[in-house]
């Protein structure tokens, strides 16, 4: 989702102006910041619900909890998440960086071909972008994710380890391959299946409520 400029100030007027969004999304990129899209928040309380613009409500979603708790909640970017309550109600628009799961997506899974210095496919299946983002980072977060998910003392730190460093050869070894900056349909498609093979491995090693609670993992 890249980084998130707020300005607070038009966070808590509680209005909706298409004009003038409260969040700018950035990514650096060789260092400078480079500005992908906007995102428009409304604080809410009980009973209060968004406007249907920009995209419909099911377009906004919504946060209640710490940045922390957020990373980790199942599907966090699902309208129906924290529906009640204070809480914080977000759309995003990609409006510099086509995402090729449409323009108010939460998530852009392009990023990580831009990290890299790729060019960003008009379509693709996410998983692509998902293990792409192993080599800027992505790696640790899978893990973080895989330890909140597990009953403690049940998970094999070193067998988790060695499979996300496996994907993570896997995505490079695609990314070494390539004889221009943009990835043909083939080195998508093995992108996916490295993505989807490294969670088979996953969950094969965690007991079934821990691995069914990773498969609501929004990342999953």
């Amino acid at each position: 989702m890249g980084e998130h400029w707020i300005h607070i100030g038009l966070v808590f007027d509680g209005a909706y102006d298409p004009t003038r969004p409260e969040i700018l999304t950035y990514v650096t990129l060789a260092g400078t910041p480079r500005l992908l899209g906007i995102a428009y928040a409304l604080p809410l309380l009980d009973g209060e619900v968004p406007p249907e613009e920009p995209a419909g409500r099911a377009a906004w979603h919504a946060h209640a909890g710490s940045v922390d708790d957020e990373t980790l909640a199942p599907h966090h970017h699902h309208s129906g998440h924290a529906d009640h309550g204070p809480r914080l109600a977000m759309v995003h628009a990609w409006v510099w960086l086509e995402n090729p799961e449409g323009l108010f997506a939460a998530d852009n899974w392009a990023i990580p071909f831009l990290r890299l210095g790729l060019e960003a496919p008009r379509q693709a299946a996410p998983e692509a972008g998902k293990a792409l983002s192993l080599l800027t980072g992505g790696d640790a977060y899978v893990a973080r994710v895989v330890r909140a998910a597990a009953v403690p003392g049940t998970l094999d730190e070193a067998a988790l380890r060695a499979v996300v460093s496996g994907a993570s050869r896997s995505a490079a070894a695609v990314v070494g391959r390539r004889s221009s900056s943009r990835l043909g349909s083939d080195a998508l498609t093995a992108l996916t299946a490295a993505w989807q093979a490294m969670w088979t491995e996953i969950e094969a090693m965690l007991p079934a409520e821990a691995a069914a609670r990773l498969a609501s993992q929004a990342t999953r």
